[in-house]
């Protein structure tokens, strides 16, 4: 009877989440308020013929990552007041979705590989010559980081002089400053691009970027 009873509920669960994952969004991801704008704009996108999880994929499509994120945003919607504006992805994230955009768009990703726009912060911030003329500070995140989950000092070590300087965190080197992202809205209108001045908007909207 226990086995019984187990199997059962463990069916009930497996059917309840494939369904839940199938079903039009506006009866799943847009009763959350804080997802419901997005929801909207994403049906006057291009991209409305792509489904919800073939972008996020869904509470198990990445392991115990994906559970823990899911747990995360349950915490945060009851104990704090957040619109959808307060919510961004961080750096990680935006990675992740710019390897999702490559498998439907792989000329452009293929374009944006062998072009200046995948500079990575090597090559922004360990710019010897750049960095004699102009000290890093915040304001490069704009263009070069706009998804940094950090500040200028968070990035670099800026003791001493330029031929000094460092980046912190080795495997940060290597990363693209520049994502599908910093440009590319997933659920704008039929125009995709953010424009420079949204983007300002959005890179000062996340967090203060210097430390006192």
């Amino acid at each position: 009877m226990i086995i019984a009873i187990a199997v059962a509920g463990f069916l009930t669960i497996a059917i309840s989440y494939v369904a839940w994952n199938r079903m039009d969004p506006d009866f799943t991801c847009a009763l959350c308020h804080e997802i419901r704008p997005s929801c909207v704009s994403w049906k006057n996108s291009v991209h409305t013929d792509i489904s919800c999880t073939q972008c996020h994929g869904t509470a198990l499509s990445d392991g115990f990552t994906s559970l823990s994120e899911k747990a995360r945003m349950v915490y945060v919607h009851f104990t704090r007041k957040k619109t959808n504006e307060d919510l961004y992805l961080n750096e990680s994230q935006a990675m992740a979705m710019a390897d999702k955009c490559a498998e439907c768009h792989k000329a452009e990703y293929t374009a944006w590989k062998s072009g200046a726009h995948s500079t990575t912060y090597r090559d922004i911030f360990m710019d010897v010559d750049h960095n004699k003329m102009e000290k890093p500070y915040w304001d490069c995140f704009r263009c070069h980081g706009a998804h940094y989950d950090g500040n200028i000092h968070d990035l670099m070590s800026l003791e001493g002089d330029a031929t000094a300087w460092e980046i912190r965190d080795g495997k940060q080197a290597d990363r693209p400053t520049i994502t599908c992202l910093t440009c590319h809205q997933m659920h704008g209108g039929q125009d995709k691009r953010i424009g420079y001045t949204s983007l300002l908007m959005f890179r000062t909207s996340l967090k203060p970027l210097t430390k006192k």
